[in-house]
């Protein structure tokens, strides 16, 4: 059955159709829903930012990587200014970028972490690689960057990493 799309108008008069591609113009109107829970329930959810590229497997669900030159994820380390601190950043959805996909931004369950339990702090890079913390690193020379904060006291966070970051000189 053909059904009538209306833009503006509650009853469309006339049929929309499409022949090719698609554009707009113009901001975003609406609202987006944010799933939380398990990895699965974000990879299911349209309110999260989801991309599918870099390599084919050798990833660890609910790990924090940043995105190499060469293309590739790896771990996110505070550590190491050139692993994480200005490169964008994404938590993977499974093993396999390319399928899985991976987080760029939404709700998402971290692995490998224990004790995010205070709702509503920030979560940064943490110095163990591919974790997140809630203290802040600080040795000399460790990066601090705001990834996320807390929503749920069972390791889940909004991720939405930030693009300030600082060198910590002690």
């Amino acid at each position: 059955a053909n059904a009538r799309i209306g833009i503006g108008t509650e009853v469309p008069s006339k049929m929309l159709t499409v022949g090719g591609d698609i554009s707009a113009s113009g901001g975003y109107i609406g609202s987006r829903t944010f799933e939380t829970g398990s990895i699965t329930a974000v990879a299911n959810n349209s309110g999260a930012d989801i991309v599918y590229f870099g390599q084919a497997s050798g990833l660890t669900a609910g790990t924090l990587y940043y995105l190499k030159t060469d293309g590739t994820w790896e771990a996110a380390d505070a550590d190491d200014n050139t692993k994480g601190a200005d490169e964008l950043l994404g938590i993977a959805l499974g093993a396999d970028a390319t399928t899985n996909g991976m987080l760029l931004r939404g709700i998402v369950n971290v692995t490998g972490v224990s004790g995010l339990s205070n709702v509503g702090r920030a979560v940064y890079i943490s110095t163990t690689a591919g974790d997140v913390t809630e203290t802040a690193p600080s040795g000399n020379d460790n990066i601090v960057r705001i990834v996320g904060y807390v929503i749920n006291a069972n390791d889940t966070i909004y991720f939405n990493p930030g693009t300030t970051w600082v060198k910590v000189t002690a």
